[in-house]
Protein backbone atom coordinates (compact mmCIF):
# COMPACT_ATOMS: atom_id res chain seq x y z
CA UNK A 1 0.00 0.00 0.00
CA UNK A 2 1.07 3.32 -0.61
CA UNK A 3 1.68 5.69 2.12
CA UNK A 4 -1.15 7.89 3.23
CA UNK A 5 -1.68 10.87 3.55
CA UNK A 6 -4.25 11.26 5.73
CA UNK A 7 -7.46 8.54 6.58
CA UNK A 8 -11.02 8.53 7.99
CA UNK A 9 -11.11 7.39 11.66
CA UNK A 10 -14.71 6.25 12.61
CA UNK A 11 -16.01 5.28 16.26
CA UNK A 12 -19.11 4.20 16.54
CA UNK A 13 -20.92 3.62 20.21
CA UNK A 14 -23.73 2.60 21.42
CA UNK A 15 -25.00 6.28 21.91
CA UNK A 16 -22.53 8.48 19.52
CA UNK A 17 -20.99 7.74 15.62
CA UNK A 18 -17.51 9.89 15.53
CA UNK A 19 -15.73 10.42 12.65
CA UNK A 20 -12.67 12.41 12.17
CA UNK A 21 -10.46 13.20 9.20
CA UNK A 22 -6.82 13.01 10.79
CA UNK A 23 -3.39 13.15 9.01
CA UNK A 24 -0.06 11.55 9.19
CA UNK A 25 0.87 13.30 12.35
CA UNK A 26 -2.16 12.25 13.89
CA UNK A 27 -3.92 16.05 13.46
CA UNK A 28 -7.34 16.10 13.86
CA UNK A 29 -8.25 17.93 10.49
CA UNK A 30 -11.76 18.05 11.01
CA UNK A 31 -14.48 15.63 13.21
CA UNK A 32 -18.35 15.21 13.46
CA UNK A 33 -20.55 13.57 15.70
CA UNK A 34 -24.01 12.56 15.74
CA UNK A 35 -26.32 10.51 18.08
CA UNK A 36 -26.78 6.44 16.88
CA UNK A 37 -30.58 7.44 16.94
CA UNK A 38 -30.28 10.17 14.55
CA UNK A 39 -28.86 8.26 11.93
CA UNK A 40 -31.36 8.27 9.34
CA UNK A 41 -32.38 5.42 7.03
CA UNK A 42 -29.88 2.51 9.05
CA UNK A 43 -26.31 2.71 10.11
CA UNK A 44 -24.70 1.32 6.57
CA UNK A 45 -26.64 4.29 4.66
CA UNK A 46 -25.64 6.94 6.73
CA UNK A 47 -22.28 5.88 7.13
CA UNK A 48 -21.48 6.13 2.87
CA UNK A 49 -23.05 9.26 3.44
CA UNK A 50 -21.02 10.59 6.03
CA UNK A 51 -18.10 9.24 4.51
CA UNK A 52 -19.05 10.21 1.24
CA UNK A 53 -19.61 13.51 2.54
CA UNK A 54 -15.58 13.76 4.41
CA UNK A 55 -14.13 12.51 1.01
CA UNK A 56 -15.32 15.03 -0.98
CA UNK A 57 -13.87 17.87 0.53
CA UNK A 58 -11.21 16.25 2.10
CA UNK A 59 -7.94 17.83 1.76
CA UNK A 60 -5.28 15.68 2.08
CA UNK A 61 -6.97 13.42 0.09
CA UNK A 62 -8.54 10.55 2.74
CA UNK A 63 -6.20 7.45 1.63
CA UNK A 64 -8.20 4.67 3.88
CA UNK A 65 -10.96 4.29 6.36
CA UNK A 66 -10.64 2.87 9.75
CA UNK A 67 -14.00 1.64 11.89
CA UNK A 68 -14.38 0.68 15.34
CA UNK A 69 -17.71 -0.59 16.33
CA UNK A 70 -19.63 -2.22 19.46
CA UNK A 71 -19.70 -5.68 18.27
CA UNK A 72 -17.72 -8.85 16.92
CA UNK A 73 -16.57 -8.42 13.62
CA UNK A 74 -14.69 -11.32 11.51
CA UNK A 75 -11.12 -10.73 10.13
CA UNK A 76 -13.18 -10.16 6.51
CA UNK A 77 -14.99 -7.28 7.88
CA UNK A 78 -18.52 -9.41 8.59
CA UNK A 79 -20.44 -8.04 11.25
CA UNK A 80 -21.09 -10.82 13.26
CA UNK A 81 -22.98 -9.97 16.65
CA UNK A 82 -23.91 -6.27 17.42
CA UNK A 83 -26.74 -6.50 19.84
CA UNK A 84 -25.86 -2.91 20.91
CA UNK A 85 -27.02 -1.60 17.29
CA UNK A 86 -29.47 -2.14 14.89
CA UNK A 87 -29.91 -5.97 14.57
CA UNK A 88 -29.93 -5.12 10.94
CA UNK A 89 -26.47 -4.72 10.27
CA UNK A 90 -25.67 -8.36 11.70
CA UNK A 91 -24.09 -10.54 8.95
CA UNK A 92 -23.51 -7.56 6.58
CA UNK A 93 -19.63 -7.31 5.32
CA UNK A 94 -19.15 -3.83 6.17
CA UNK A 95 -15.55 -3.78 5.35
CA UNK A 96 -16.24 -5.16 1.32
CA UNK A 97 -19.31 -2.52 0.70
CA UNK A 98 -17.20 0.03 1.85
CA UNK A 99 -14.41 -0.60 0.02
CA UNK A 100 -16.51 -0.84 -3.36
CA UNK A 101 -18.16 2.58 -2.65
CA UNK A 102 -15.32 4.24 -1.84
CA UNK A 103 -12.29 2.13 -3.50
CA UNK A 104 -9.87 3.08 -0.56
CA UNK A 105 -9.02 0.16 2.03
CA UNK A 106 -11.43 -0.53 5.23
CA UNK A 107 -10.62 -1.86 7.90
CA UNK A 108 -13.54 -2.83 10.77
CA UNK A 109 -12.22 -4.20 14.26
CA UNK A 110 -14.18 -4.12 17.53
CA UNK A 111 -14.45 -0.65 19.30
CA UNK A 112 -12.55 -1.30 22.04
CA UNK A 113 -9.98 -3.05 19.71
CA UNK A 114 -8.85 0.15 18.23
CA UNK A 115 -9.31 2.37 21.33
CA UNK A 116 -6.69 0.19 23.09
CA UNK A 117 -4.14 0.08 19.63
CA UNK A 118 -4.20 3.80 19.89
CA UNK A 119 -3.53 4.20 23.75
CA UNK A 120 -1.11 1.49 22.96
CA UNK A 121 1.03 3.27 19.80
CA UNK A 122 0.91 6.51 22.08
CA UNK A 123 2.56 4.99 24.76
CA UNK A 124 5.73 4.41 22.45
CA UNK A 125 7.14 1.46 24.55
CA UNK A 126 8.19 -0.46 21.27
CA UNK A 127 6.72 -3.30 20.24
CA UNK A 128 7.69 -5.79 22.42
CA UNK A 129 5.44 -4.10 25.20
CA UNK A 130 2.32 -5.78 25.69
CA UNK A 131 -0.74 -3.82 26.72
CA UNK A 132 -4.88 -4.66 28.08
CA UNK A 133 -7.20 -2.23 28.14
CA UNK A 134 -10.41 -2.61 30.54
CA UNK A 135 -13.47 -0.43 29.33
CA UNK A 136 -15.56 -0.07 31.97
CA UNK A 137 -18.95 1.21 30.78
CA UNK A 138 -22.75 -0.73 30.34
CA UNK A 139 -21.02 -3.61 29.52
CA UNK A 140 -17.14 -4.99 30.32
CA UNK A 141 -15.08 -4.24 27.26
CA UNK A 142 -11.30 -5.47 27.10
CA UNK A 143 -8.84 -5.51 24.64
CA UNK A 144 -5.39 -6.28 24.65
CA UNK A 145 -1.69 -5.86 22.50
CA UNK A 146 0.88 -8.61 23.05
CA UNK A 147 4.24 -7.85 22.05
CA UNK A 148 2.94 -4.83 19.30
CA UNK A 149 -0.31 -7.60 17.81
CA UNK A 150 -3.92 -6.90 18.25
CA UNK A 151 -5.12 -9.93 19.28
CA UNK A 152 -8.42 -10.63 17.38
CA UNK A 153 -8.88 -14.66 17.74
CA UNK A 154 -9.64 -17.10 15.11
CA UNK A 155 -13.21 -15.60 14.45
CA UNK A 156 -12.69 -12.16 16.17
CA UNK A 157 -14.31 -12.99 19.68
CA UNK A 158 -11.15 -12.78 21.53
CA UNK A 159 -11.58 -10.48 24.55
CA UNK A 160 -14.59 -11.07 25.45
CA UNK A 161 -13.63 -11.18 29.31
CA UNK A 162 -17.63 -9.49 29.77
CA UNK A 163 -18.99 -12.91 28.95
CA UNK A 164 -16.79 -15.17 31.00
CA UNK A 165 -19.13 -17.08 33.62
CA UNK A 166 -19.34 -16.22 36.86
CA UNK A 167 -19.82 -19.22 39.45
CA UNK A 168 -22.77 -19.14 41.38
CA UNK A 169 -24.82 -16.78 38.98
CA UNK A 170 -27.21 -17.31 36.68
CA UNK A 171 -28.81 -13.74 35.90
CA UNK A 172 -30.04 -13.76 31.92
CA UNK A 173 -27.59 -12.11 29.68
CA UNK A 174 -28.10 -10.14 26.34
CA UNK A 175 -25.54 -12.42 24.69
CA UNK A 176 -27.54 -15.33 25.31
CA UNK A 177 -25.79 -16.40 28.06
CA UNK A 178 -26.27 -16.58 32.09
CA UNK A 179 -24.06 -15.37 34.78
CA UNK A 180 -22.08 -13.29 32.86
CA UNK A 181 -19.08 -11.17 34.02
CA UNK A 182 -20.45 -7.91 33.17
CA UNK A 183 -23.14 -8.03 34.59
CA UNK A 184 -21.86 -7.58 37.90
CA UNK A 185 -18.75 -5.56 37.25
CA UNK A 186 -19.74 -3.24 34.74
CA UNK A 187 -22.44 0.25 34.46
CA UNK A 188 -25.64 -2.05 34.31
CA UNK A 189 -24.86 -3.28 37.67
CA UNK A 190 -24.78 0.15 38.89
CA UNK A 191 -27.85 1.07 37.14
CA UNK A 192 -29.70 -1.86 38.71
CA UNK A 193 -28.53 -1.03 42.62
CA UNK A 194 -29.09 2.43 42.23
CA UNK A 195 -32.78 2.10 41.04
CA UNK A 196 -33.23 -0.60 43.95
CA UNK A 197 -31.74 1.88 46.41
CA UNK A 198 -33.71 4.82 44.56
CA UNK A 199 -30.13 6.43 44.84
CA UNK A 200 -28.42 8.75 41.63
CA UNK A 201 -26.89 6.34 39.61
CA UNK A 202 -23.27 9.72 39.37
CA UNK A 203 -23.25 9.66 43.02
CA UNK A 204 -22.72 5.44 43.23
CA UNK A 205 -19.35 5.19 44.39
CA UNK A 206 -19.32 8.11 47.08
CA UNK A 207 -22.61 7.39 48.44
CA UNK A 208 -22.20 5.82 51.84
CA UNK A 209 -25.99 3.73 51.48
CA UNK A 210 -24.13 1.62 48.44
CA UNK A 211 -20.72 1.37 50.11
CA UNK A 212 -21.20 -2.97 50.69
CA UNK A 213 -22.09 -2.57 46.80
CA UNK A 214 -19.09 -0.93 45.48
CA UNK A 215 -16.81 -3.48 47.26
CA UNK A 216 -18.96 -6.46 46.10
CA UNK A 217 -18.64 -4.73 42.68
CA UNK A 218 -15.05 -4.05 42.82
CA UNK A 219 -14.57 -8.03 43.96
CA UNK A 220 -16.01 -8.28 40.83
CA UNK A 221 -14.10 -6.75 38.70
CA UNK A 222 -10.61 -7.49 40.11
CA UNK A 223 -11.46 -11.38 39.21
CA UNK A 224 -11.86 -10.61 35.80
CA UNK A 225 -8.80 -8.43 35.57
CA UNK A 226 -6.43 -10.66 37.65
CA UNK A 227 -7.40 -13.39 35.18
CA UNK A 228 -6.82 -11.68 31.97
CA UNK A 229 -3.31 -10.52 33.14
CA UNK A 230 -2.31 -13.90 35.06
CA UNK A 231 -3.35 -15.30 31.61
CA UNK A 232 -1.83 -12.84 29.50
CA UNK A 233 0.95 -11.26 31.54
CA UNK A 234 1.19 -7.76 30.25
CA UNK A 235 3.26 -4.37 31.14
CA UNK A 236 1.01 -2.14 31.49
CA UNK A 237 -2.75 -2.38 32.25
CA UNK A 238 -4.83 0.31 31.21
CA UNK A 239 -8.58 1.37 33.18
CA UNK A 240 -11.24 3.17 31.04
CA UNK A 241 -14.40 4.09 30.31
CA UNK A 242 -17.73 5.46 31.37
CA UNK A 243 -17.97 4.23 34.89
CA UNK A 244 -13.91 4.90 35.30
CA UNK A 245 -14.77 8.45 34.58
CA UNK A 246 -17.43 8.73 37.40
CA UNK A 247 -17.13 10.93 40.30
CA UNK A 248 -15.36 9.01 42.96
CA UNK A 249 -14.23 6.09 40.90
CA UNK A 250 -12.04 4.22 43.40
CA UNK A 251 -9.01 3.28 41.04
CA UNK A 252 -6.51 3.10 43.92
CA UNK A 253 -8.87 0.44 45.79
CA UNK A 254 -9.03 -1.24 42.24
CA UNK A 255 -5.48 -1.39 41.81
CA UNK A 256 -4.40 -2.56 45.04
CA UNK A 257 -7.01 -5.27 44.94
CA UNK A 258 -5.50 -6.52 41.52
CA UNK A 259 -2.20 -6.19 43.01
CA UNK A 260 -2.80 -8.15 46.06
CA UNK A 261 -4.51 -10.98 43.40
CA UNK A 262 -1.91 -11.29 40.97
CA UNK A 263 0.27 -14.57 40.74
CA UNK A 264 3.85 -13.18 42.44
CA UNK A 265 5.64 -10.31 43.72
CA UNK A 266 7.64 -10.25 40.33
CA UNK A 267 4.05 -9.33 38.47
CA UNK A 268 2.45 -6.85 40.79
CA UNK A 269 5.46 -4.98 41.39
CA UNK A 270 6.73 -4.34 37.62
CA UNK A 271 3.02 -4.18 36.07
CA UNK A 272 2.18 -0.39 35.28
CA UNK A 273 -1.86 -0.07 36.14
CA UNK A 274 -2.95 3.24 34.89
CA UNK A 275 -6.16 5.13 33.49
CA UNK A 276 -6.94 5.43 29.91
CA UNK A 277 -6.32 8.80 28.21
CA UNK A 278 -7.93 8.38 24.70
CA UNK A 279 -10.49 10.94 25.68
CA UNK A 280 -13.84 11.29 23.20
CA UNK A 281 -11.63 11.18 19.45
CA UNK A 282 -9.47 8.19 20.87
CA UNK A 283 -11.33 5.76 18.81
CA UNK A 284 -11.15 7.68 15.72
CA UNK A 285 -7.65 8.07 16.29
CA UNK A 286 -6.97 4.40 17.36
CA UNK A 287 -8.42 3.22 14.16
CA UNK A 288 -6.29 5.84 11.85
CA UNK A 289 -3.15 4.77 13.17
CA UNK A 290 -4.23 1.16 13.05
CA UNK A 291 -4.93 2.22 8.98
CA UNK A 292 -1.32 4.12 9.18
CA UNK A 293 0.19 0.93 10.67
CA UNK A 294 -1.15 -1.53 8.47
CA UNK A 295 -0.08 1.03 5.40
CA UNK A 296 3.93 0.92 6.32
CA UNK A 297 3.46 -2.83 7.00
CA UNK A 298 3.37 -2.65 10.88
CA UNK A 299 0.72 -4.89 11.02
CA UNK A 300 0.86 -8.59 9.86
Amino acid sequence: MQQLSSVLGIDIGGTNIRLAHIDRNLKVIRSSRIKVEEAEGGLVSYLSEAIGEFTASAEPEIGAIGIGIPGIVSEAGEILSCPNLDPAITGINLRETLMAKFGVPVYVQKDVNVILYGEYRALSTGPSCSVLGFYVGTGLGFASVIRGRLVTGARGFAGELGHIPVKGKDDPCACGNNGCLELYAAGRRITELTAQAQTNVADFFVNPTHAADVQEWLDNLTIGMVTAITLLDPTVVIVGGGVADMQGFPFEELEKKVRARLRHPLVAENLTIKRSTAGQLGGCLGAAMYCFDTARGEIE
